[in-house]
């Protein structure tokens, strides 16, 4: 939509409202696992009106149903002494507050919705960039280490959007001259620091450096009409139907779980031989096909792939948590666990490496449900396929063993939905044998598996039962 214009009418307001809605019935699905809050930084040149569109979005998102979270800007709130004055100093730390809002946010039991940070990570890479190349404050090597550590893949993976908004000097100074009693230029709203931070801003954006991140870049300087060179602003609120949009979109592709998915295979129970397994492998990696959640679990006609990992450490302690007493699937309850992992899904298949499939998907998962481990081997242990029930009959596990360093906690969110309250504890099999008859079905199957010995009774294979 074009950001110069009149106000937008009721009907443009409407449509905009009704897909939010949906979009929130969406998030809100129980078919639907999204690791919240879904991040959208701001950042932007001085009175490039970011702010402005920051209050119209997020006031917007709350009116139709959305929890968001927006921390103050770090460079609004309570700035120690003299920090201003050392400009390395207070943009790390603007970028660190940043980043410490990210990983709060994220490791929060009853998350946002929407976490929208007001200058973040990307942000302070901009300032970093004015600093090696107007300032002369940091050297190329201080440049590059301090933007790799703001554009580190373990925070910049957790952003969706970042909307660069930039003004050029003549509109920043003119918006600025619109709330002042003077026209005396300052510290930093002056044409000369202007030029050097619009610069800053795109020669970052001009080299794509947030390769996990999508940068929306959106020029929000006056337009000046000849002949008698009438200036012409852009609407903000046009600019904000715009952001919300993309956002929308992004919030969209999150809830849109496409799962890989298969034929039924026709074996069934425990399945170790290697020529079923590469039968199987085969059908989906040679032409994975893909269906969204609701539509997959309306169907018998395929089975959807999810790979589990019994994770064991290097002590050879395998990681049990006890799960909820309440939950949708009854066999489940209360019931110990030695597997965590969850659907395979679009995002993680690669067609140069069909093979990753699996890791991928288990790398994802585990760090959504587990904080502090590193996965060093993944062993596929054989396949559960249980047809004897509908739930069941629409899954096909592929059952690994994944060797991991690091130490492990749930994450609070995982906690709130599958696991109770209490620390996971790292096991020897002996004590998971002593204590099979309180595991679930499937953990019941790879100790059976694992440790030679037989599962207690004839009807433990019923995972969705």
């Amino acid at each position: 939509m074009e950001i110069f214009g009149p106000e937008l009418g009721n009907g443009d307001l409407t449509a905009l409202a009704e897909r939010a809605a949906e979009v929130f019935a969406a998030l809100k699905s129980p078919f639907t696992e999204v690791r919240l809050p879904l991040c959208f930084e701001f950042a932007g040149s001085p009175k490039s009106g970011k702010s402005t569109v920051i209050s119209l979005a997020s006031l917007f998102l709350r009116r139709v149903g959305f929890r968001v979270s927006m921390p103050p800007e770090g460079a609004s709130i309570e700035t120690p002494p003299d920090l201003k004055d050392d400009l390395l100093a207070f943009n790390v730390w603007c970028g660190t507050y940043a980043i410490q809002n990210i990983l709060v946010r994220g490791h929060e039991g009853d998350p946002a919705d929407i976490l929208i940070l007001d200058r973040g990570p990307f942000d302070a890479s901009v300032w970093m960039e004015h600093l090696h190349r107007h300032a002369g404050r940091i050297d190329k090597e201080t440049h590059r280490s301090l933007e790799a550590f703001f554009l580190n893949p373990e925070w910049l993976k957790r952003i969706a959007k970042v909307f660069v908004l930039t003004a050029d000097p003549e509109t920043a100074l003119l918006r600025e001259r619109y709330s002042q009693l003077t026209s005396r230029p300052g510290r930093a709203m002056n044409a000369g620091f202007l030029s050097q931070v619009l610069d800053s801003y795109q020669a970052v954006v001009e080299r794509e450096p947030c390769p996990l991140a999508t940068i929306v870049k959106i020029d929000t300087s006056a337009r000046i009409h000849p002949p008698d060179s009438k200036i012409t602003l852009p609407h903000f609120q046009r600019i904000a139907f715009n952001v919300v949009t993309q956002m929308l979109d992004s919030i969209e592709a999150a809830t849109r779980q496409e799962l890989v998915v298969v034929d039924p295979v026709p074996e069934s129970g425990f399945v170790h031989d290697p020529a079923v397994i590469a039968r199987v492998r085969a059908a989906i990696e040679r032409g994975p096909r893909f269906k969204l959640r609701a539509e997959a679990e309306r169907t018998a006609s395929v089975q959807q792939i999810v790979p589990y990992a019994a994770v064991k450490n290097n002590d050879g302690l395998f990681l049990c948590a006890r799960r909820r007493t309440e939950g949708e699937r009854s066999a489940l309850a209360g019931k110990w666990t030695m597997l965590f992992g969850g659907h395979a899904e679009r995002k993680d298949w690669d067609p140069a490496h069909p093979g990753e499939l699996y890791r991928r998907c288990l790398e994802r998962e585990l760090d959504e449900e587990l904080i502090g481990l590193q996965i060093r081997d993944l062993t596929l242990q054989g396949i559960v396929n249980d047809p004897d029930n509908e739930a069941g009959s629409k899954h096909l596990a592929f059952l690994h063993v994944v060797t991991v360093g690091g130490t492990a906690q749930i994450r609070r969110q995982t906690v709130d939905r599958e696991f109770r309250r209490e620390k996971p504890e790292w096991k020897t099999p002996d004590q998971i044998k002593d204590a099979l008859a309180e595991f679930d079905p499937w953990s019941q199957i790879t100790a059976s598996h694992l440790f030679n010995i037989p599962r207690p009774g004839s009807d433990q294979h019923r995972l969705f039962g």
